[in-house]
């Protein structure tokens, strides 16, 4: 409702650099909440809008938009290109440009916080795509950016999705580490809707070393903050698998089966997960 109304506004008062932004907005909306219907257009009628009015930053938000949705649907040719594009436009001068009442300051701010943005979707359609050592430095970038300037919320991310490229390659040590340090920035900034994210994926790499009793607590510790959030998404679902997985190679059936029915009302598609599978093996 907040996204057609700053519509309404932006055509009511026929204000392109704000019917652009709607646009880039309601496209974000619609892939956030998985209403993919009508993404292209909305992305290219911002991508257009933004041109004519030279808002570089908003275009290559509707890019970078437009790149999750093309990954989403398996066109990863196309969203690569797509993210390449939404890079390109934040070289130019006018992605630096100030915000409306804002400083300099402000503009170089804004510009960095969408390109490490980008940067992350791109190593993520890297990484699902098998080239994890171009993802990781994808990722190292965005992480450099971030030293120079850059909101914490966002290291937190960086960190994460170096673990996770670290962790598919088997580094796990690294990826542990990372790990921990995208949990320690969820708790400074008080994250908690990725916090358990994180704390899943580094339960899973306790559990990768070897290191059990560790792995039990931090996972235990993922789907209380899914709980206590009401999350019901496929990083709830994993973590109660991968818990079921422990129980089950502890011989713990009952549990792991507990554990199991837990993950289900969360995804339908549990047996999609490797922990799923290999628990109900």
């Amino acid at each position: 409702a907040e996204i057609l109304a700053m519509r309404r506004l932006a055509v009511d008062a026929r204000d392109r650099k704000l019917i652009a932004r709607a646009l880039a907005r309601q496209a974000r909306y619609k892939i956030e909440t998985d209403l993919g219907t009508g993404v292209e257009r909305d992305v290219d009628a911002a991508v257009r809008a933004a041109r004519r009015t030279g808002e570089a930053r908003t275009e290559a938000e509707a890019r970078r938009v437009l790149a999750v949705h093309l990954g989403k649907s398996g066109r990863y040719a196309d969203a690569l290109l797509a993210i390449d594009e939404a890079l390109g436009a934040l070289e130019t001068r006018a992605a630096l440009a100030p915000p409306p009442g804002g400083g300099a300051d402000e503009g170089v701010r804004a510009a960095r916080t969408v390109r490490v943005e980008s940067l992350l979707t791109k190593g993520a359609l890297l990484r699902q795509t098998g080239e994890i050592q171009r993802a990781i430095e994808v990722y190292a970038e965005a992480y450099a950016v971030l030293q120079r300037h850059g909101p914490r919320r966002l290291l937190a991310h960086v960190l994460n999705a170096l673990g996770v490229a670290c962790h598919s390659r088997g580094d796990y040590a690294d990826a542990l580490r990372l790990y921990l340090g995208s949990i320690a920035v969820h708790r400074e900034s008080g994250q908690r809707d990725k916090l358990g994210l994180a704390l899943s994926n580094a339960g899973q790499c306790y559990a990768a070393l070897g290191l059990d009793e560790r792995a039990l607590v931090l996972l235990r510790k993922a789907v209380d903050v899914f709980g206590a959030l009401g999350a019901r998404g496929s990083g709830s679902s994993e973590a109660h698998a991968a818990l079921a997985e422990m129980h089950a190679a502890r011989g713990e059936g009952a549990l792991a089966l507990a554990e199991l029915e837990r993950a289900r009302p969360r995804d339908r598609g549990l047996a999609g997960h490797g922990h799923g599978r290999r628990a109900l093996c």
